[in-house]
């Protein structure tokens, strides 16, 4: 990717204006794919050495180093079946050692990722150690429905009957247990050798609470080399196991020498597998040499598209207005400069502006950029002509609340007083969210810098994680501000995944108000699969910290976030902190939610003042799903 946005940028912008292309730079397109090349072997190369250590030291049973080891080969992964297998390896190294809510933090999600479908022993693996995992902490409801979800992907009976053996074992249901043994006798035999340890041990458990005594069978146990620590992490969280893995010498294994691991480079470092596994990327690649090529040729021989500019006024202002321009050119203002040809002016390098989702703020260039594009050709426009303009355009509202909005922004940049004059006209009027938190901030503070010195008064101090570097234009609105200042951020309600993820958004969430939460780590159990195919199930969202536990349940929304569930959350946690900060959703018409943070009495004065306005922190939610069933509706009715 690195390769292509660097080529990209080369062509596109900085490459001099040539009518041929140069060898040297066919040359370095394909040593940059060399180079990509040989980056992937090398990582490849990585993984496979620090997944190789780990094994070695699973099979030492130093379980905590060895899910360490597997946690730093993810950091070489390339593709995601090879990250599906580090963190499978990983979670099964931590359920080894004891750590239950590790594994499961880990095991969970990566049983419904889309990237383990690739790898069938992990997809199928995943949900049977969960099944194991909450066998084990005694949660049989839990355990059987992934166990139901295991045998969906058809797993071996032997490793479907060690879960359902050991919920019967935590439900002290130890003749069922017997008789379930009894039935599956050849699964017994025909499974696996870690497996078929974990069932002897649990068959005679069962023998001695019944006092039944070695069965006549099993001598199977030393064909095993059944070791202390082979199946210690069965008592983790069990204390009548743990007594009998004791009492039989079976729960700690004996600290062996390191070995060195035994790592087999030579299939997956090898340029065999390279070009084999890689050939879609070399493909690719392939054409995008031949792409580059054909657009420079096309380029060098064709007209030039990239004429120098001329001096004018802000180029993000002559943008936002090139419209108002060609109105204005046929009322005759500009009479003397229509007999002249004017001289095409290349305008400064355009923002991305994706929609309505500003998860940080934009200027004036990106918002021109969605209203108007690019124009091929514009003037240079007078100081005062701008600022007329500027004028009319904030006559609009409420036609174009954003557009206008941006034209009140950039007057106050170019003439506040008159901006405020402005503001209060249309304080007189009902407005939208947008435009009523510009207006009465310009009121309130009519002179530059005041709003800001009063969020500083207020506590809501600038924490620079935007700088306003170049842009002309900026934040005017206290909303703007605490964009600005790391104080607030805007997402989408949508997320377009399953499960949402509602652990990422707490720790950004989190994050906005630093102190308030350190040391908390989040984690989301979503509903099964099932359930949310149904329309039913819900989340559960943990919080871990100094030692507490905390969880809260959120509703299941399909692919939207549970706002109200996380907000009330984080809230909860700042109250027992003994914090004051607060999360707040303002109000906002599409789907995009703003949250902003900050202490309680900072953000009531503002509300008070009518600087921010508070929402419905299901409005998002439910303005998006309404435009979706009208989407689908339309589509329905074609």
């Amino acid at each position: 990717m690195l390769t292509f946005v660097t080529l990209g940028c080369y062509f596109s912008f900085w490459r001099p204006k040539s009518t041929e292309v140069r060898w040297w730079e066919v040359g370095g397109v394909l040593g940059l794919f060399g180079a990509a090349l040989t980056y992937n072997r090398w990582r490849l190369n990585e993984w496979f050495r620090h997944l190789g250590e780990g094994d070695a030291l699973a099979e030492e049973g130093r379980y905590e180093e060895a899910a360490e080891r597997y946690a730093e080969a993810q950091r070489f992964v390339i593709r995601p079946r090879e990250r599906a297998i580090s963190r499978f390896n990983q979670g099964v190294s931590l359920m080894q050692g004891g750590d239950f809510e590790g594994a499961l933090a880990i095991l969970g999600p990566l049983s419904r990722s889309f990237g383990v479908r690739e790898v069938p022993s992990v997809a199928g693996g995943a949900p049977l150690y969960m099944a194991l995992l909450h066998a084990l902490r005694g949660n049989g409801p839990g355990a059987r429905a992934w166990l139901l979800e295991a045998q969906q992907r058809e797993q071996p009976p032997g490793a479907l009957l060690l879960p359902e053996l050991l919920v019967l074992l935590r439900e002290e249901d130890l003749r069922g247990a017997e008789a379930l043994l009894a039935r599956n006798a050849s699964a017994v035999r025909a499974s696996s050798q870690g497996v078929r340890k974990a069932l002897l041990v649990a068959r005679g458990y069962v023998q001695a609470n019944l006092s039944l005594g070695v069965h006549s069978e099993d001598g199977a146990v030393e064909q095993l080399a059944l070791l202390p620590g082979d199946v210690s992490f069965l008592g983790a969280r069990w204390p009548r196991m743990r007594d009998f893995l004791q009492a039989h010498g079976l729960l700690r294994r004996p600290a062996r020498p390191p070995r060195p691991p035994v790592v087999e480079r030579r299939l997956w470092g090898s340029w065999r597998v390279m070009l084999v596994d890689y050939y879609p990327l070399l493909v690719a690649c392939a054409f995008l040499a031949i792409f580059i090529g054909l657009g420079a040729l096309a380029r060098a021989v064709g007209p030039d598209a990239r004429p120098d500019g001329e001096a004018g006024l802000e180029s993000d202002s002559l943008w936002l207005y090139a419209r108002m321009q060609e109105s204005v050119d046929t009322e005759g203002h500009h009479a003397d400069a229509d007999k002249a040809e004017p001289k095409p002016t290349q305008p400064a390098e355009v923002l991305e502006a994706a929609d309505v989702h500003r998860e940080a703020p934009v200027d004036a260039r990106g918002v021109a950029a969605k209203v108007v594009g690019k124009p091929h050709q514009a003037k240079p426009v007078a100081r005062a002509d701008l600022i007329r303009r500027l004028e009319t355009c904030t006559r609009e509202l409420p036609k174009d609340e954003w557009e206008t909005v941006s034209c009140l922004n950039e007057l106050a940049a170019l003439d506040r007083p008159r901006a405020v004059e402005i503001a209060r006209e249309w304080s007189r009027a009902a407005l939208p969210p947008d435009a009523q938190s510009a207006a009465s901030a310009l009121v309130r503070f009519p002179t530059a810098g005041a709003l800001e010195a009063h969020l500083d008064s207020l506590g809501l101090t600038d924490r620079a994680l935007y700088s306003l570097g170049d842009v002309k234009v900026g934040p005017v609105s206290a909303e703007e501000v605490l964009l600005y200042r790391g104080r607030a951020m805007a997402f989408d309600v949508e997320t377009g995944v399953f499960p949402n993820r509602h652990d990422e958004l707490l720790h950004e969430l989190a994050a906005l108000s630093p102190g308030v939460l350190d040391g908390f780590r989040f984690e989301e159990y979503p509903p099964l699969e099932a359930e949310d195919e149904a329309g039913g199930g819900s989340y559960q969202l943990v919080a871990l910290g100094g030692g507490v536990r905390y969880e809260v349940t959120a509703a299941n929304y399909g692919d939207w976030y549970d706002l109200a569930s996380v907000l009330g959350f984080l809230n909860s946690l700042a109250r027992a902190r003994g914090s004051d900060a607060r999360w707040v959703a303002l109000k906002e018409e599409g789907q995009v939610a703003t949250v902003v943070t900050g202490p309680s009495a900072a953000l009531s004065s503002l509300v008070a003042d009518g600087l921010l306005l508070v929402g419905d922190v299901e409005e998002s939610r439910s303005v998006g799903r309404a435009y979706d069933e009208q989407i689908l509706r339309h589509e329905l009715s074609k």
